[in-house]
């Protein structure tokens, strides 16, 4: 399958806020609740507006061991191209409307296959205006992808 055809396919979200500083949506599939939010961060003259962007299981779930499991880690349930074809869409949606100079997103050292396909996802940022800028490990924790707007290049 190419990369373009991978995420194509997004499932239905709703935005529930959608303020000046804060945009936050989500969607459900397969009986799980999927989490957007997006924080407007800083605002420098150089470098212009940036946001950060989380994507989260908002649907508690429960470890073998009876312990409520990170909403920052994978689900899963094997439909991981529908989850990201949706954040995609969600993300596309977000960047178009608010069009931040730069879009700040990050993962889990914990989870190197969603690393992995963020960094296919920054693939296709380009369809949506923006190019990967820096991408990078961050705080011992995290891979941090930072986008930003192309005519800001």
């Amino acid at each position: 399958m190419k990369l373009l055809e991978l995420f194509n396919k997004p499932g239905h979200y709703k935005w529930y806020k959608k303020t000046s500083t804060l945009w936050k949506g989500e969607f459900k599939l397969g009986g799980i609740t999927y989490g957007f939010t997006s924080d407007f961060l800083t605002h420098h003259e150089d470098e212009g507006v940036t946001w950060e962007v989380f994507f989260t299981i908002e649907t508690p779930r429960i470890d073998d061991a009876g312990h409520i499991q990170s909403k920052f880690l994978a689900s899963e349930t094997g439909n991981e191209v529908e989850v990201f074809s949706t954040v995609l869409a969600m993300l596309t949606d977000f960047a178009s409307n608010v069009q931040p100079d730069l879009i700040m997103v990050s993962a889990s050292l914990k989870e190197p296959s969603r690393i992995k396909l963020y960094k296919r996802m920054a693939k296709r940022a380009g369809l949506m205006g923006y190019k990967l800028l820096e991408d990078y490990e961050w705080d011992n924790e995290s891979h941090l992808f930072v986008f930003q707007k192309e005519e800001k290049l």
